[in-house]
């Protein structure tokens, strides 16, 4: 399996903001952001922002997506978002993905936030090691 991640470009955020969306959908975020707003939160942390969006390909085709932020000159990585593409998924990619990108920040300490609604996601970085550091409540008054 040889897969290679690349710094996303413009020409990427097409299909970055579709996968995000995606990614939305499957992990039942409240988000209600449309296509457009996605698109433009992707120019935004391309252009400046403390984010990085990094594309992976397989073959030369696009089979996902990670955003993170660099902290304290690489000693933590703060992943916000890792997807893969619901077609590639369940064949390993997202296991030796993360490796991959994890090889570029060597002693760097990873930290993530994976939502309650999504189960799928808590279980894959439960396999890979992750452990729980903290827990956010939420207090959403029904009137």
């Amino acid at each position: 399996m040889s897969l290679e991640w690349r710094r996303a470009t413009q020409e990427d955020v097409p299909s970055l903001a579709r996968w995000n969306k995606q990614l939305i959908e499957d992990e039942g975020s409240r988000n209600p952001m449309t296509l457009a707003q996605l698109e433009t939160r992707m120019l935004g942390w391309m252009q400046g922002s403390e984010w990085e969006i990094w594309r992976l390909e397989r073959g030369g085709e696009g089979v996902g997506y990670a955003v993170l932020r660099v902290v304290a000159q690489d000693l933590e990585i703060c992943l916000r978002q890792l997807f893969i593409a619901r077609e590639h998924r369940s064949q390993g990619l997202g296991k030796v993905a993360l490796e991959l990108l994890r090889s570029n920040f060597l002693n760097a300490r990873w930290t993530l936030e994976v939502l309650e609604t999504n189960p799928r996601a808590r279980k894959f970085y439960d396999f890979l090691s992750f452990t729980a550091y903290v827990t956010i409540l939420e207090w959403k008054e029904v009137l």
